[in-house]
């Protein structure tokens, strides 16, 4: 696909996901605030029901989208990052990668249009201009060139992939 037509794939998952967790983000205190607390309840009750370590399987990935959609209302960066992963494979845009900050970094986010699964842990400098960060959690959907300007602290040490579909 073209930068073109990445980056307005990520737009469009960035507010279906904000379209869907209508609670916001979990873990900031205006969504927390604007909430009640409910997001930060849900949140805790949506990661004891789905895991951590589900989102390197696309069945994971869909499952934790699907609580956060239909019963959290909510989540973290890695519930937004599932949802606008799970709505980019439903509309069948590939290829697409469900992707995290390398260790130790601590933030997931969606990467379309990278050519090659491999390697597994890259050097975001290195992609195609084509590509687009779609980062649901922060509202960001960017070309790969935008990375070093655009994204938060720790990207420096490379994305690691947890899992791949297409392409």
């Amino acid at each position: 696909m073209s930068a073109g037509s990445n980056i307005h794939w990520a737009r469009v998952a960035n507010d279906w996901t904000r379209t869907m967790l209508v609670l916001g983000r979990s873990n900031m205190p205006l969504s927390i605030l604007q909430s009640a607390g409910t997001s930060v309840v849900n949140n805790v009750i949506q990661r004891w029901n789905t895991g951590n370590e589900d989102v390197n399987t696309l069945s994971g990935i869909l499952r934790v989208a699907n609580y956060a959609e239909n019963v959290a209302k909510t989540g973290n960066c890695r519930e937004h990052a599932a949802v606008a992963f799970a709505y980019l494979y439903n509309q069948g845009v590939s290829p697409i990668e469900y992707v995290s900050y390398a260790s130790p970094g601590n933030h997931s986010f969606v990467v379309i249009g990278r050519a090659s699964a491999n390697p597994i842990n890259f050097d975001p400098r290195t992609l195609d201009s084509a590509v687009a960060v779609c980062d649901p959690w922060d509202g960001r959907a960017i070309s790969a060139s935008q990375i070093p300007s655009s994204m938060y602290s720790g990207w420096e040490n490379g994305f690691e992939v947890y899992y791949r579909h297409g392409g």
